[in-house]
This record gives C-alpha cells, structure tokens and sequence, in this order.
C-alpha cells in the first residue's frame, strides 16, 4: 500500500471502498485526494513542479512539488511527488505536458 493509509487489516475499518480507494491511490504532498479512474497523473498538471522542472542526469523527471498544496498549505513546501500520481481534484491540464524522458539532441 503506497497512499496515505498505512496497512491495520486487524482494526476495524472506518472507511467506505470508495475513500479507501482515493486513500490508497493519493500520495503525501498531493493538494487534495487522488480520483481512482482518473486518466491524468500529477505530471500533466500545471500546479506540479515550477517553471522549471528538475530531471536528473539523464534526462529523467524527478520528484516535484505541488504548487496547489503549497499555496494551500500557506507557503509551507509539500512533499514531493512522483510524476506518476493519480491526479487529484484540483487538476488542471499544462499546455505543454513535459516528456518523461528528455533527449539531449547530439551536438553537430
């Protein structure tokens, strides 16, 4: 189990499938709950990451922050997130949906 909830299968269980299900699915850092069945990922949001996203060595994306969550957690810096999130209510799609992987083009 990757979300929020932290595996007590001896407990009782609080939660009706469908919170379970957005739970499960929404990561720490996120500014609102998963949607389960939801086609979009944190990546092709425009709150996730800045201007300019990071990437590693080899071009790959790496773990942003939310600007929706920061600015709702008043300034204080979410966790980061990976770019394959489930997308949660606030998502609002980029113009410009950044490659997983960025391909430096060889010098001439």
């Amino acid at each position: 189990m990757s979300g929020l909830l932290k595996d007590e299968g001896h407990l009782h269980q609080p939660y009706s499938e469908e919170r379970r299900a957005q739970l499960d699915l929404t990561l720490p850092g996120q500014a609102h709950f998963a949607v389960p069945g939801s086609p979009n990922t944190c990546r092709e949001c425009e709150s996730w990451g800045g201007g300019r996203l990071r990437r590693d060595k080899t071009g790959a994306l790496l773990h942003q922050r939310c600007r929706k969550a920061r600015a709702l957690m008043h300034g204080a810096p979410p966790a980061f997130i990976p770019h394959t999130a489930i997308a949660c209510m606030f998502f609002k799609m980029r113009r410009n949906v950044p490659p997983v992987i960025r391909r430096k083009e060889p010098k001439p």
